[in-house]
């Protein structure tokens, strides 16, 4: 017995590194995986306007209107003839769409009611009449279901 208490303890140590690393990776995962609203690529350089909206985007089709261009998800579209023609609608956005809507088939009874949902991207310098005829045209091509795309702002303190 006397030589058993006599023996020295083992003093058992904590690797806290590894311990630290694992903790910094679960905290970046959480981080990434809780930020609850949808991240739309913004690969084209538009500086979209800013919100506080907390209403979530749902994914739909996308047009992303720049200074310069026009797209529908990654096919570039020309509209310059469009604009220089000053009609309400653009033609050549509107074929595009008509094909869109006839690629995806019967449209569901919320579709019907609500039309086609689109997303539409528009860079903050757009001017208003080229955002007007985008939208007028997505609605004459049964694209009612708008949603603008824009950057979520934290709500001020006191507003």
């Amino acid at each position: 017995m006397r030589k058993r208490s006599r023996k020295p303890t083992k003093v058992i140590k904590l690797n806290l590194v590894a311990i630290i690393d694992i903790f910094t990776i679960l905290v970046f995962f959480l981080m990434v995986s809780s930020s609850g609203g949808e991240v739309i690529e913004n690969i084209h350089n538009i500086h979209l306007p800013d919100s506080i909206s907390e209403t979530l985007p749902q994914q739909t089709l996308k047009i992303l209107i720049t200074g310069q261009e026009l797209r529908v998800d990654e096919q570039r579209i020309d509209i310059s003839r469009d604009l220089q023609n000053h009609a309400d609608i653009l033609a050549s956005l509107h074929q595009v769409l008509q094909r869109h809507a006839a690629e995806q088939g019967a449209l569901t009874d919320v579709e019907r009611e609500k039309g086609l949902a689109v997303t539409v991207m528009g860079d903050a310098n757009v001017p208003y009449d080229v955002l007007k005829k985008v939208l007028a045209t997505c609605a004459q091509s049964d694209y009612r279901n708008v949603a603008l795309a824009v950057n979520y702002q934290l709500p001020m303190a006191g507003s």
